[in-house]
């Protein structure tokens, strides 16, 4: 392997990671003034939809009914988790919501 020029720590990638993490949480409630919180999750996974399906177009159809189905099933419990969490940034404030989405970190071991 050839040393590359933008060699980062380990540790700085999870800075770096954290911070943008962070960020998405201050922007999604900047974005609630103007979107309903259904109506933003739904851009946002319909955009993400479409980009991987432009990124791994000829994967799509070599994919078996069993995992459309399961996709499908993971999707939607993602997604309802990611509306309810988007719903509870109107009532609290988003450095609340980090925090309390962090806390899987200590409860799933």
């Amino acid at each position: 392997m050839t040393p590359s020029r933008f060699n980062v720590s380990p540790e700085w990638g999870l800075v770096m990671v954290t911070a943008l993490w962070g960020s998405s949480f201050i922007l999604l409630s900047l974005s609630l003034k103007g979107l309903s919180p259904g109506l933003l999750v739904a851009l946002r996974f319909g955009g993400g939809a479409v980009l991987m399906a432009c990124l791994l177009r000829s994967a799509l159809f070599k994919l078996k009914k069993v995992d459309w189905i399961a996709g499908c099933a993971t999707g939607t419990c993602i997604f309802l988790g990611y509306f309810l969490q988007t719903v509870g940034l109107q009532t609290i404030t988003s450095s609340i919501s980090a925090f309390l989405t962090a806390l899987y970190v200590p409860f799933v071991p």
